[in-house]
């Protein structure tokens, strides 16, 4: 049975790091957050088809005072069938190395799927066999079908020679010997319609650029009250649909995070946000634009600061684009 392999730090995200075909070592860095935290709890789980389970608990301490995000943890993995191997290092000290047995969380499939998908093979290879008489026809249909086919061409032979032929009657006039003319064709020709003058077309052509920024719970991509309401303001600012009528527009949306937690964890954090401003900005705004949509994890941070991790927990929107209107004329007008 499949499964994976997921690290967790101090109540983050789950990152899922390893996949059970994947026999190679992988190395998951992690962060600490904060200037004076001095221990982290780091989890280890194991996710099947349709259950999560906690393999394991391991406690870090006396982790020297740094800035926030400096102190290395570095988290080694390695699978060899249903046994986990992983090594755990501090600032490239190793201060832990151990080896679980995976068995007890991965159970193999019910056998009774397995009769129950032989017992559909076999229920539909009988109604395969069951219907296949029932498209062969009897021969003494056929052999009934014939004096009918043979009839076939006799009775068209007889229809073609009792069909009389049809008549052309032309009136010849009797000086001309041309065909009379007839009342159907007389073609009375239509005036000729007058061709409007082409007006020229004078339109008007601005640029448009912005640039905001919305701002997220810790460890959340959820759009709060809050976020929502500057991302209303921020569409309210944009071009409507009737302010223009031709348009091209590009949103840039980038979405970032805190330095905390596994730098897997952060990428997707980061990517979730993006992707939830863009499906807002989609259904809100309504016209049509090129969006590129990513996330930065903790790798553009505003500040590192302690007091100030909530500017890092972010969406960046840039929109360029350009919209044309027409301009009405003095006829128009």
């Amino acid at each position: 049975m499949a499964f994976q392999i997921g690290i967790e730090v101090d109540g983050s995200r789950i990152a899922w790091v390893q996949n059970s075909d994947n026999l190679n070592s992988v190395i998951t860095k992690l962060t600490t957050l904060t200037a004076d935290q001095r221990t982290a709890v780091i989890k280890f789980h194991l996710k099947t088809t349709d259950k999560k389970h906690l393999v394991c608990t391991e406690t870090l301490n006396a982790i020297p005072p740094m800035e926030a995000g400096t102190p290395a943890i570095d988290v080694v993995t390695r699978l060899s069938g249903r046994i986990l191997y992983y090594r755990i290092s501090l600032n490239g000290r190793l201060v832990s190395e151990q080896k679980k047995v995976l068995s007890k969380y991965i159970h193999r499939p019910v056998p009774v799927l397995r009769i129950i998908l032989i017992i559909a093979i076999i229920a539909t290879a009988a109604s395969l066999i069951i219907c296949v008489p029932g498209i062969i026809r009897p021969s003494g249909t056929e052999a009934a079908s014939e004096p009918a086919n043979k009839k076939a061409p006799e009775l068209r032979s007889d229809l073609h020679q009792k069909q009389p032929a049809a008549k052309t009657e032309v009136k010849i006039t009797e000086n001309s010997g041309q065909p009379a003319e007839t009342e159907a064709s007389r073609v009375t020709p239509e005036p000729a319609r007058s061709i409007p003058e082409k007006l020229e077309v004078t339109w008007s052509e601005s640029e448009i650029f912005d640039k905001h920024s919305v701002y997220f719970t810790p460890d959340s991509a959820e759009l709060t009250a809050k976020t929502i309401a500057e991302l209303n303001a921020f569409i309210s600012a944009l071009p409507a649909a009737d302010d223009f009528e031709e348009g091209f527009f590009e949103l840039a949306v980038r979405g970032h995070c805190a330095k905390y937690g596994t730098e897997e964890g952060r990428a997707e954090l980061s990517s979730d946000r993006a992707l939830n401003v863009t499906t807002f900005l989609r259904k809100r705004w309504g016209i049509e634009a090129n969006y590129i949509t990513s996330g930065a994890g903790a790798s553009e941070p505003v500040s590192l600061a302690r007091d100030e991790q909530h500017l890092n927990r972010r969406v960046d929107i840039a929109i360029k684009g350009s919209i044309r209107k027409k301009i009405a004329s003095d006829e128009e007008r």
